[in-house]
């Protein structure tokens, strides 16, 4: 399955290791070679992508392989964004955990 999908196996890969790569190669949403994506506008990618619904993880791959990276603006725009995210998950769970403890009565009142 790997060699058909074009993963190189490497020998020390692990099983999981394997797994997750062919279900990221299975699930891409990009179908276009890159030449044909270098033919289209900002619009026509902004639509293809949007359309073909492409994860960011997709998105970030495409940009690494192609050796492409972030200006300052971008790559802080990125950070904030998920110190915002994890920040307000974190947030969640300490509250959901707090809550957990005063309905099981481990928390004195």
């Amino acid at each position: 399955m790997a060699q058909k999908s074009g993963i190189d196996i490497g020998k020390k890969v692990t099983r999981r290791e394997l797994i997750d790569e062919l279900v990221r190669v299975a699930s891409k949403r990009i179908d276009k070679p890159i030449d044909e994506l270098f033919e289209m506008d900002h619009d026509d990618l902004v639509r293809y992508f949007d359309e073909r619904e492409v994860e960011t993880a997709e998105l970030l791959d495409l940009l690494k392989e192609l050796e492409l990276s972030p200006d300052r603006k971008t790559r802080k725009n990125v950070i904030e964004f998920a110190a915002r995210e994890l920040a307000e998950t974190g947030r969640f769970r300490r509250i959901a955990r707090n809550q957990h403890r005063v309905s099981s009565g481990s928390v004195l009142r």
